[in-house]
């Protein structure tokens, strides 16, 4: 089960770019609307092994924070999609994926490469 931290905020936005100097970041969109992104949310949450200590798991639901999730967008110069996972580090994007593309083994896979 992953214990999500509900992105909700302008101000964490930033304030999480800044903590991935130290600590990757995860920022999972998320659409209420949409059975896909439930669908990965769930696959995510069944495979994910990674340990709370060393990514930080953000949850932005775009429908509820829609200014936040054009945030991210704009802040991280990535394009907004739906479901969508992003991995921050030192400030930037190094990994997106959306839709069909998501899944864990091969975020895993990305994290296993760029160390």
């Amino acid at each position: 089960m992953i214990n999500w931290i509900p992105l909700n905020s302008v101000e964490q936005v930033h304030k999480l770019a800044d903590l991935s100097a130290k600590t990757p970041c995860v920022i999972f969109k998320h659409s209420s609307r949409c059975d896909l992104s439930e669908m990965s949310r769930l696959t995510l949450e069944k495979d994910w092994d990674i340990p709370e200590k060393e990514i930080y798991l953000y949850f932005l639901d775009v429908i509820q924070y829609p200014k936040i999730s054009k945030e991210v967008s704009d802040h991280f110069m990535e394009h907004h999609e739906t479901p969508q996972l992003l991995h921050i580090k030192d400030g930037f994007c190094t990994y997106i994926a959306d839709h069909q593309e998501i899944s864990f083994q091969d975020f895993k896979d990305f994290l296993i490469n760029e160390r």
